[in-house]
């Protein structure tokens, strides 16, 4: 009895700290955008791209500059409209220099201690995959060259 308790009890905690479904935007984006996105409910957000991923760095960092202090402040208005101490106490200045460049240290934080910080990070990677074109391995998918109805081949067939 005590075992299933147990278990039951590390289920929901498992459940409780999970990060949330991936948005579809994100799972249609590149990789380096779902990994930013994983990382942002990790408790991890950078500026500065790694190297494998530097195909991708001008873009996230022109997003950044330039669309992302509108997000940040209009998460934290819309969580804290009379009380900027609460938003400073939850990252609002923090994700402010990242996004215009003051910052290029990769900020690491806690989503266990504040969950304001994952949502933030990580809806400026869905925003970032929103603008973002569908990977060209994903633009023929649907294609065909034949007529509808006048094939007798199975859709995706060369998927198997």
């Amino acid at each position: 009895m005590k075992v299933l308790r147990a278990l039951c009890i590390l289920a929901f905690l498992a459940m409780a700290f999970a990060a949330p479904p991936m948005p579809d935007s994100v799972v249609n984006a590149q990789e380096a955008i779902r990994d930013l996105w994983q990382l942002a409910h990790e408790g991890i957000f950078m500026n500065t791209l790694p190297w494998r991923y530097r195909d991708l760095q001008a873009k996230w960092a022109d997003f950044l500059y330039h669309e992302g202090p509108g997000i940040v402040n209009s998460y934290y208005d819309a969580k804290f409209p009379y009380w900027t101490a609460g938003a400073r106490w939850h990252g609002k200045p923090r994700f402010l220099r990242m996004v215009t460049f003051a910052d290029t240290k990769t900020y690491s934080f806690r989503p266990s201690h504040d969950a304001m910080k994952p949502e933030v990070a990580a809806l400026l990677v869905q925003r970032f995959a929103e603008k973002m074109p569908i990977p060209k391995t994903e633009w023929g998918k649907d294609l065909s060259l034949a007529q509808p109805g006048t094939s007798k081949s199975y859709p995706h067939s060369a998927d198997r």
